[in-house]
């Protein structure tokens, strides 16, 4: 299984500076959202413990570091945003007015920012989200749940992934959806243009358009361009943007809905709200063929990892396959109740990450929350509260599946992961960067997934 590593932290690093610091130059650049990681095929379930990760029916995410590290990765992030802005910053002036300097004994300047407002007050603990109506008991009498305990003692429903029709059943997918995988992320950068007479539009053309975009009826800015070249299914634009332009003929007009991100740092204002956009197809400038996958671009998508079409495709398949195994899992899973001292704790652990990164960047908490999330810190610790419930619900499911199966985190698990994260020999200073929960969660997940494989057919 796939594990993050530093030139994935690297990547999202760079995507997200640019999606924070690029000047908006085009019209495109309003409405459009970097979602080149977004159909990378991840093993792992999307956002369970990370305020970063942006989890929607689609299980798609917003960064590749995820479950509990996310939050930590989240910081990463913004300490590279920061660091970056601190050497291009003239370094005789302070930037931050939250920073008062005082030297110490070796004459070195010590900076004391005050982020007193993260810990002034402590949101309150929202209700865990479930399916309520769901009669848990008679799916256990029927073979299609399985009663488990937590580690506070709770009861814990899951699927059945032990009766293996029901398993096998509920997990299926068709393999062109390896297929769509394979082309989003892998041939989309070898399109073959071709000349076409026709004048309806297909996914991969590069078309013109002009389009206005409202809300409830009323336009918003940067919302609207004229000419606007694009290729459909592959320039970055909002999920649904470009897709809705298939099947439009020459000279169609066509309203197109979707939903900004929840967190859009080009205009906080339009994040997670929905959106149509009046959409008129001026030209089909080139269709765009999609090639056949070859072995030459399996190496060099992989960094020669994998050498062969075939095992590439595998690949992807096995990927798809986690997917839709952890919405198996993960889908209408119950707890009978989560203890706010659990729920506390984790919620503690970010808004101490948060803290302590914003001491060593010398940048207050509030900017840095406004700067990556463009929220003010009383809203951001109300989303982190959200998030420590479903990070502790889905620990609980986790640690009780691993509790029956004897799954297990070994010091070999934590030491591969640490060399990944540049730590190789220095587990100690991984698990006191990183969190000894947080990293055992994270590889717990890791070594379910290995078992789910196992027992599929």
């Amino acid at each position: 299984m796939k594990k993050p590593d530093n030139e994935d932290i690297e990547e999202n690093i760079e995507e997200k500076e640019n999606d924070l610091t690029e000047e908006n130059s085009s019209s495109e650049d309003e409405v459009s959202v970097d979602d080149s990681s977004d159909d990378e095929p991840e093993e792992k379930p999307a956002k369970k413990a990370a305020p970063a990760a942006n989890k929607q029916g689609s299980n798609k995410k917003a960064i590749i570091i995820e479950i509990a590290l996310a939050a930590v990765a989240v910081i990463v992030i913004i300490v590279a945003i920061v660091l970056r802005q601190k050497q291009n910053a003239d370094s005789s002036g302070n930037q931050n007015g939250d920073i008062s300097i005082s030297t110490g004994q070796d004459g070195s300047e010590l900076a004391a920012i005050d982020n007193s407002i993260l810990f002034s007050t402590t949101p309150d603990v929202p209700a865990m989200v479930q399916n309520e109506s769901l009669d848990y008991e008679a799916l256990v009498a029927d073979n299609k749940m399985l009663k488990l305990k937590g580690s506070e003692g709770q009861d814990v429903y899951v699927h059945n992934y032990l009766n293996s029709e029901y398993f096998n059943e509920e997990t299926k997918f068709d393999e062109s959806q390896v297929d769509d995988l394979i082309a989003k992320n892998v041939l989309i950068n070898y399109l073959e243009p071709v000349a076409v007479t026709r004048d309806t539009a297909e996914m991969y053309d590069t078309v013109s358009i002009n389009f206005a975009g409202s809300m409830d009826g009323v336009a918003f800015d940067g919302g609207t361009a004229n000419d606007q070249e694009l290729t459909i299914g592959v320039s970055a634009f909002i999920d649904g943007f470009t897709e809705g332009i298939v099947g439009m003929k020459v000279g169609e007009t066509k309203d197109v809905h979707v939903t900004f991100p929840e967190e859009y740092p080009n205009n906080p204002d339009l994040a997670g709200k929905p959106a149509v956009f009046a959409i008129t197809l001026n030209k089909i400038i080139t269709g765009n063929k999609v090639p056949t996958l070859t072995d030459e671009m399996a190496s060099t998508y992989t960094g020669g990892e994998i050498t062969t079409a075939k095992e590439l495709k595998d690949y992807f398949r096995k990927n798809q396959l986690s997917l839709v195994i952890w919405d198996f899992i993960d889908t209408d899973f119950y707890l009978s109740s989560l203890s706010d001292d659990a729920i506390l704790s984790y919620y503690k652990k970010i808004i101490d990450q948060i803290d302590a990164s914003s001491q060593q960047y010398q940048m207050s908490a509030e900017k840095l929350v406004s700067m990556y999330y463009g929220i003010d810190i009383e809203s951001y610790k109300s989303e982190m509260m959200t998030e420590a419930v479903e990070s502790m619900r889905h620990s609980i499911l986790y640690n009780a599946i691993a509790e029956k199966e004897g799954i297990t985190v070994s010091e070999d698990d934590i030491a591969e992961l640490a060399a990944n994260y540049g730590y190789e020999g220095n587990v100690d200073g991984f698990k006191s960067d990183y969190g000894e929960d947080v990293i055992h969660d994270f590889i717990l997940q890791d070594n379910l997934m290995t078992y789910f494989l196992t027992l599929h057919k």
